[in-house]
């Protein structure tokens, strides 16, 4: 009698999300073809002894950044972090360092924004996942403010007299132009925070260029009616055409009453006294 012998021979398939099936080369043998090989491991399946790698994130501290510094010499800056990032999908911490004045200054924010006196500025980011960390660096500037001779009329302001308008009259240096001025943008009287009404831009007999701001007197008005002093500092700030800022200053003489002239006394001569005590004696 002819001996069968039966050899199985396992063949490994991949049907549905990664499970081994069982297949024999006997159309006589009947076998599940959803079956799973208990001995095989599915390499998608993360196991509790099993080590996963982190991958560290990469910090984004934004495209360097030019900033005009205002009449007060500093200038507004926004950060952005925004754009780093981590690839296992980790919660990012941040950490922004720079320093000013002398003095180091840090952040925690993805966006801070920031205060710098004019100058030049190296501001750093780290940012960590918890496990490892990634460093940045964006280059600041910020860009001096121009001073400009300025006279505020009138010199001596009566808190209490008529009158619709005040001025600021601006010189600026040799080599400015007109078109140098931003006559469009809002000048402002500070430290009130008053926008000016209008501005006109001209070129003064020696051929340099005034810039003549126009304010509202009671507005002004009302503002230096709280001052303790008799002279109050004005500074008005405009803006130049490629966005730097320009200001001037000056002493403005404050009257809070109304002056009246003294009347006239017309002095008694000692004679007519005299004469006038004599006649009620009789």
């Amino acid at each position: 009698m002819k001996k069968w012998l039966m050899c199985f021979v396992m063949v490994l398939c991949v049907s549905g999300f990664g499970q081994q099936v069982w297949a024999v080369d006997d159309p006589n043998v009947n076998v599940d073809p959803n079956a799973v090989d208990p001995n095989m491991v599915d390499p998608n399946v993360i196991e509790p002894n099993d080590v996963v790698e982190n991958i560290a994130p990469v910090a984004d501290a934004g495209d360097d950044i030019t900033a005009f510094a205002g009449a007060d010499g500093t200038a507004t800056v926004l950060l952005d972090g925004s754009d780093s990032n981590d690839a296992d999908g980790d919660e990012l911490t941040y950490h922004w360092t720079w320093t000013a004045s002398g003095q180091v200054c840090e952040s925690n924010e993805v966006d801070p924004e920031i205060k710098l006196p004019f100058g030049d500025y190296v501001i750093s980011l780290t940012v960590s996942d918890g496990t490892a960390t990634s460093s940045d660096e964006v280059a600041v500037k910020v860009i001096e403010p121009y001073k400009f001779t300025m006279k505020f009329t009138p010199q001596t302001l009566n808190l209490r007299s008529s009158g619709r308008y005040v001025m600021a009259h601006f010189t600026l240096d040799a080599g400015f132009e007109v078109n140098d001025v931003n006559a469009k943008d809002t000048m402002t009287l500070e430290p009130y925070g008053l926008p000016s009404l209008r501005a006109q831009v001209g070129v003064n007999s020696e051929g340099l260029v005034t810039v003549n701001a126009v304010f509202d007197r009671m507005t002004l008005g009302r503002a230096l009616a709280t001052i303790t002093t008799s002279t109050a500092k004005i500074t008005v700030s405009g803006k130049l055409a490629d966005g730097s800022y320009f200001f001037g200053t000056d002493n403005v003489k404050v009257l809070k009453k109304i002056v009246k002239p003294k009347k006239k006394v017309t002095p008694v001569r000692k004679t007519a006294v005299k004469k006038k005590a004599a006649a009620k004696k009789k």
